[in-house]
């Protein structure tokens, strides 16, 4: 698999030289130009997220065109909506004509679209998948940690709730997965033991995390980790000091050893 970090803005050049691609939220681009220039700037392959999991909800297809036209990603992530199937797929939709309109605009580069697996039940779930699988306009298909499915409600620990369900979810759609010619990406990662399980599905060939840094901000090795790391709420901001550095460097590389 391919790893992407979000990263605080002072950790972004250390970043740069350790990731494979940018993982970049649609809120900061707009909200913060530093960030928006770092990445203005970057050659690497760089994917748009809507900030559904940031926000609570997605930003408006207007917004990520601002940040489309600010940044020029390679794959820009449609408008989902937590743990809501139908609600995701109308916004698919829609979203879907306003690009196609967006798409024929003088760009410097191909543009590719992805969409985000959302449900309450597995059923619901591998429902939205067979239809992405369909769709020649998707791409690429995200599969997000924080799935909250009834068939795993009993699981009162919250991590191991979530890891189980997307590994459940990767099961379920492996067959139609396999032979879609879609690229699938796991979204963040509650508990990154998952990613030993996880990386046997071939078909699954990204995921982005901002656990290696939350990790060294704890002092923690990757299978340390026991419960899910929550970002500071200055994150983005945070102060990176020599040895934090030091402590970032270590982590992500022995994070990509799970992935590689």
């Amino acid at each position: 698999m391919r790893l992407a970090v979000e990263a605080p803005i002072q950790a972004l050049p250390i970043i740069e030289e350790l990731t494979d691609f940018n993982f970049v939220l649609t809120h900061l681009v707009l909200q913060d130009k530093r960030y928006a220039d770092w990445y203005t700037a970057s050659r690497k392959f760089t994917m748009l997220d809507c900030s559904t999991f940031e926000l609570g909800h997605p930003v408006t297809v207007e917004e990520l065109k601002q940040a489309i036209n600010i940044i020029h990603p390679n794959v820009v992530i449609a408008p989902d909506h937590l743990h809501d199937a139908e609600a995701t797929k109308t916004s698919l939709f829609q979203f879907l004509i306003d690009f196609d309109f967006f798409i024929k605009q003088p760009t410097t580069h191909r543009i590719l679209v992805g969409a985000v697996l959302q449900g309450k039940t597995l059923a619901e779930v591998r429902q939205l998948h067979s239809l992405y699988a369909r769709l020649k306009e998707l791409h690429y298909i995200y599969v997000p940690y924080d799935l909250e499915l009834k068939e795993f409600q009993y699981i009162k620990h919250d991590e191991t709730r979530h890891m189980v369900a997307r590994l459940a979810v990767l099961a379920t759609i492996a067959p139609l997965a396999r032979t879609s010619g879609k690229h699938y990406h796991l979204l963040g990662v509650g508990l990154p033991v998952e990613l030993l399980i996880a990386k046997q599905y071939p078909f699954v060939t990204s995921v982005d995390t901002s656990a290696p840094i939350v990790a060294a901000i704890q002092k923690l090795k990757p299978l340390e980790v026991k419960q899910k790391l929550i970002r500071p709420d200055n994150y983005f901001e945070l102060e990176i000091s020599q040895e934090l550095e030091k402590e970032i460097r270590h982590s992500v590389q022995r994070f990509k050893i799970l992935v590689t």
